[in-house]
């Protein structure tokens, strides 16, 4: 029998492919200079190789597109991620698929999450109101929902507000809505200069920044859509990294495995 607070741990792991499973592999090139991209623009494919201490543990795919809506334009990621996590004696098959969209000014709109973390499944749905966010846990068992007032958090933790920090010159740290674990957190982060980073043959100009939670440290490359395209960090478990890599790989690899889980529109 796994702990229950390991299990949740473990869970907590799952939300971070929500931001970090965007790699720039295809991104048109309005987007990838910062320009924002019209309400048509074609559809692209992010991936990612998980790693925990170094060894590869399995993959994530998005694919995201921009839409219309409001009289903003949004962009939308439909996810999919799986990884068998080992350590000691325990394992885990963990699998999630989900479906996020995010405003004009990269804040989360709304989440729809399906993740299994061995045989538990849980149903997450996450909605922004003028007062402010919903987040409705279904674990078959039982439904609760949370709610936070806008003035009770800085920043969730999907929302793509890492681009427009102002902290070049020493470190800041914010209130971080925590999805997965249903809490308002404390998390500095601090700006480690300017690097060119190559992501599938291509460089791309991205903000190295330094981060410090309550149950986590690492460093993120983040590109001008406010998106890590590379994460690490070193959590009481052990370090797991999120490295850029084809996304026919993951493809292969994730709707084979995976296949009875993940809902693919055709």
């Amino acid at each position: 029998m796994i702990p229950r607070a390991v299990r949740r741990y473990i869970r907590c792991l799952c939300i971070v492919p929500c931001l970090v499973a965007a790699f720039w592999m295809v991104m048109p090139e309005a987007a990838r200079a910062g320009e924002g991209a019209s309400g048509d623009t074609e559809p692209f494919d992010y991936a990612w190789e998980v790693r925990f201490r170094d060894e590869t543990i399995g993959y994530s795919l998005s694919r995201f597109c921009f839409l219309d809506g409001d009289g903003d334009e949004r962009l939308r990621a439909d996810g999919y991620r799986s990884f068998t996590f080992e350590a000691g004696p325990v394992s885990l098959r963990i699998a999630e698929q989900t479906r996020a969209v995010w405003d004009d000014r990269g804040r989360i709109y709304e989440l729809e999450a399906r993740t299994a973390v061995g045989g538990d499944i849980t149903l997450t749905r996450v909605s922004r109101t003028t007062d402010g966010l919903s987040v409705v846990k279904d674990t078959g068992r039982r439904e609760k929902e949370y709610f936070f007032a806008h003035d009770e958090y800085d920043h969730t933790e999907v929302d793509r507000f890492l681009h427009t920090l102002d902290i070049q010159n020493g470190e800041e740290t914010f209130r971080i809505l925590s999805i997965t674990e249903e809490k308002v957190k404390k998390i500095s982060y601090k700006f480690l200069g300017v690097y060119d980073y190559e992501v599938n043959e291509k460089d791309i100009v991205c903000s190295r920044i330094g981060f410090d939670g309550p149950k986590s440290t690492g460093e993120m490359m983040v590109d001008g859509l406010g998106i890590p395209v590379f994460f690490d960090m070193d959590t009481p478990l052990g370090s797991f990294t999120f490295i850029p890599c084809d996304p026919a790989l993951a493809e292969e690899a994730l709707f084979s495995e995976e296949a009875d889980f993940f809902d693919i529109p055709q």
